[in-house]
């Protein structure tokens, strides 16, 4: 079952600045979206107790706005966001021939100046292990490396993580388990 929601960004920054501003749209679809919003709107509020990105930043809620057909209302009040009011949003059906989806963050190793088309575990490990702070590639790797530091997690003998049911997320699950 898919979210029950998009977040649309037209920013395409990689990296901010302090005081840099953000700018997303947050969609719920369904009828009932409105009180799981409210689950979504506690997360953003406390963006600003937990750093997060490879430089461990932090971020803080500014303003929330609930978009109607001409105008926009506040819905941040006293520093906490207010259950949003039911709004509708009709879309056409568009048909297309051919599409083209190009990807804006480009994966890609490279080894002895060609492209690699099939990466294998040990390879992608050799090239973690190369980089110089390898423990901020990813969150899991980040945060787990952290936990372990910071001594909130003091047995590290047994490490959980979930993934996806699809083949990337099996291949990300294998690189995990063997980095750790």
């Amino acid at each position: 079952m898919p979210h029950p929601y998009i977040i649309r960004c037209h920013d395409q920054h990689t990296s901010f600045h302090l005081g840099q501003t953000l700018v997303f749209d947050l969609l719920l679809l369904g009828p009932s979206n409105t009180d799981f919003a409210m689950y979504l709107f506690r997360v953003f509020e406390d963006f600003h107790l937990y750093p997060f990105g490879v430089d461990r930043a932090f971020f803080y809620l500014q303003a929330v706005y609930q978009l109607f057909d001409q105008t926009k209302e506040g819905v941040l009040k006293n520093n906490y966001v207010v259950k949003p009011e039911m709004t509708y949003f009709h879309a056409e059906e568009k048909h297309y021939g051919k599409m083209l989806i190009q990807f804006i963050t480009p994966c890609r190793m490279v080894r002895k100046g060609k492209v690699l088309r099939q990466l294998s575990v040990e390879e992608i490990l050799q090239r973690i292990y190369e980089l110089e702070d390898h423990t901020k590639l990813c969150a899991e790797m980040s945060s787990i490396t952290s936990l372990l530091h910071e001594g909130i997690v003091n047995d590290p003998q047994n490490l959980y993580l979930l993934a996806s049911d699809t083949e990337e997320g099996e291949k990300i699950s294998r690189i995990l388990k063997a980095y750790f």
